[in-house]
Formats: C-alpha cells, sequence, structure tokens
C-alpha cells in the first residue's frame, strides 16, 4: 500500500470474504486532507496472508474518533512527514548501524520491495498490479529491480 492509503485505514476497512480476510483500499490521508478515493481513484481488494492475519489479530485496538488502524499517538490521522522524521528515519539510521542496511531508505521503498519480490516469486505482473493499483506498464517500468547475482539457464 501507499504511505497515505496506510494512514486512513480504518477497523472497517478489513472485510472478510468466504473464510478470507482482505484490506479494503479506498481512501487516503495525504497532506493533512483525507481524500475519500486512492491515488489511481481505483477501490481494490487486497488479500491477507495468514501471517499478515495474525499480526492484525494481535494487535490492540486504540480507541479513536475516526477508527484508524494507525492512528497518531495524539489519535488521529499520521502525518507522513512527522512520522518520517521522528520514527523511520530513526529505525533506518539504527538498521544501517547494525550493518542490516546499506543507505537510508524512504518509507515507500517497502512498497517497492513487496512489489519487486511478489515478481521474483513468480506472481504475474497483471495480479501484482491490481492488488498494488498501478497498471501492469507501471509496475514494469518503475519496480521491477534487475537481480544482482543470477544464473544462465542452460538450453
Amino acid at each position: 500500500m501507499r504511505p497515505s492509503e496506510c494512514h486512513a485505514l480504518t477497523w472497517n476497512d478489513l472485510k472478510r470474504k468466504n473464510d478470507r480476510l482482505y484490506i479494503k483500499f479506498n481512501k487516503a490521508y495525504s497532506n493533512g486532507i483525507l481524500l475519500p478515493h486512492t491515488k489511481t481513484y481505483e477501490i481494490r481488494l487486497f488479500p491477507v496472508n495468514s501471517q499478515l492475519e495474525m499480526l492484525i489479530g494481535s494487535m490492540d485496538i486504540i480507541p479513536n474518533k475516526n477508527d484508524l488502524i494507525f492512528p497518531s499517538v495524539t489519535g488521529g490521522y499520521v502525518n507522513q512527514k512527522t512520522f518520517g522524521r521522528r520514527y523511520w528515519n530513526t529505525i533506518t539510521a539504527g538498521l544501517i548501524d547494525d550493518g542490516k542496511l546499506d543507505k537510508h531508505l524512504r518509507c515507500y521503498s517497502l512498497r517497492h520491495s513487496f512489489i519487486t519480490r511478489c515478481v521474483r516469486e513468480g506472481m504475474d505482473v497483471a495480479t501484482i498490479a491490481r492488488i498494488s493499483g498501478n497498471s501492469t506498464e507501471t509496475i514494469v517500468k518503475y519496480y521491477l529491480a534487475a537481480k544482482l547475482e543470477f544464473e544462465i539457464p542452460e538450453f
């Protein structure tokens, strides 16, 4: 998901259909404004795997007026710039110090990594485009990363 979509998620955006949990993306919070749509103006359902469902199930519901899954410390919407400065940059700096990262990565890089991993695991590009809210052209142009180490197949 895009960070702006994450900040707008409410507990009501979790939908169960045929014993499968989905996250409904239909809005975004950006620059202090709750937008009634995503960046692409499309509503999409993201299928939750068992690992993510366990994580969601373990989360405490923090009461707040907007029923946000991830409220700010004051109970409102998270400001992405403040989050990046106060938390994300601190976390990535620690990971760099621990040798887990080579360089600072923006929060948005997680989206890039997820899409790239889906491709490398064999998921078709059309499905990745649908669940990430992009076109197949956008996935190919911006999100596919070449492997640094690879084997040339025998023919």
